[in-house]
């Protein structure tokens, strides 16, 4: 058993570098492709700290789907290590599976964080992000990266199915060599929530980006990040990456529907339809509470804090206030995002229901 957990260990370690060089290498080069306005080398070469940030957060996105896409395929690795006598060919076979796994994963991370790098530039058509960042915008960058990580957060649950479904090790040695490649059920769950997590997506946007900084009435966001302000810059990311968090709670219950609707015995219009409007209803649900939550907790931190002029502060780009402001946010939503789970989890169908209509408690 020792000698089988130090081998899990030891391919587990040698998988994890080479295929970790390899997606930081293809990671530095896609990134190139995207940006191909931009002169890449001649930015870093000139110590334009704007385009490291741009280049941290999408190389960091792209590692955070890819590292929850691959824990299943381990495990599945080390199961095959507790028996006693496994055979070679076997274990050949699940390591090119779980290569494969990296593989697969670092293709759709990329589409993802790609998409959601288009979303953003394509929707923010007051500020030119690529122009900003050649300026040495830090400002841009830092929100540009904090929503591509953001994106990249939800995301893990869909693209861990598709994994799954394609190169999942076999959960019996027996069928190692002659098993399904691809699970039709697990393929189907999964290209059910990408759908959702685009919602997710677009719920943070339009929350983070465009509702709550109405808050801060007196401050241009746009104006202000286009003026490289660090400090207001940090608060907008807290708040595209605090709701975020706290979307982020709607997706288990709507993952849970999914899920619901594919093992049901009998798939009618009215459960699919039900089963939409309740995901929905989730989003929404999950959006006001976070928005109202966020409200009265920013409310009352500047009611603490009456000394200090936040709104003014963050318009002469005073970072330490940009710092504990937005670490607030982000503690508040990370203290929320349990109790908002559990209340939208109150209201998924239960899994034996297959009728679309509410479970009573």
């Amino acid at each position: 058993m020792i000698n089988n957990i130090i081998i899990l260990g030891l391919i587990e370690v040698v998988i994890s570098l080479i295929t970790g060089f390899l997606l930081f290498f293809f990671c530095f080069k896609l990134f190139f492709v995207f940006t191909k306005k931009i002169d890449n080398s001649e930015q870093l070469n000139n110590n334009n700290a704007a385009m490291a940030i741009l280049l941290i957060g999408f190389i960091l996105g792209v590692m955070i789907i890819v590292r929850s896409a691959v824990s299943s395929a381990m495990d599945n690795l080390g199961l095959l290590l507790k028996q006693e006598n496994p055979q070679f060919i076997i274990i050949v076979n699940i390591i090119i599976r779980i290569f494969l796994s990296y593989i697969f994963a670092g293709i759709f991370s990329f589409i993802i964080i790609w998409l959601s790098f288009l979303f953003f530039t394509i929707i923010t058509t007051n500020i030119d992000e690529l122009e900003e960042i050649k300026k040495s915008n830090s400002a841009t960058a830092l929100v540009l990266s904090t929503f591509m990580i953001s994106a990249a957060l939800p995301a893990q649950t869909p693209v861990t199915a598709i994994l799954n479904s394609i190169v999942a090790a076999p959960a019996h040695i027996q069928s190692a060599m002659g098993g399904s490649l691809i699970n039709g059920k697990l393929m189907v769950e999964g290209l059910l929530e990408l759908p959702i997590w685009l919602l997710a997506v677009v719920f943070v946007f339009i929350i983070g980006y465009k509702i709550v900084p109405l808050l801060t009435k007196d401050i241009d966001e746009d104006a202000e990040i286009k003026n490289n302000n660090i400090a207001v810059a940090l608060l907008v990311s807290s708040f595209i990456f605090g709701i975020m968090i706290l979307i982020n709670a709607a997706l288990d219950p709507s993952y849970a529907l999914i899920r619901t609707i594919i093992n049901a015995k009998t798939i009618t219009f009215a459960l699919v339809a039900f089963s939409l409007l309740r995901i929905i209803s989730f989003f929404i649900g999950a959006g006001v509470l976070a928005l109202i939550m966020l409200v009265a907790a920013l409310f009352f931190f500047m009611f603490l804090t009456r000394k200090i002029n936040e709104q003014e502060e963050l318009k002469k780009n005073n970072i330490a206030i940009g710092l504990v402001t937005a670490l607030f946010v982000i503690v508040l939503a990370l203290l929320m995002e349990h109790s908002i789970s559990v209340l939208l989890s109150g209201f998924t169908l239960s899994g034996g229901s297959s009728t679309g209509l509410p479970v009573s408690m």
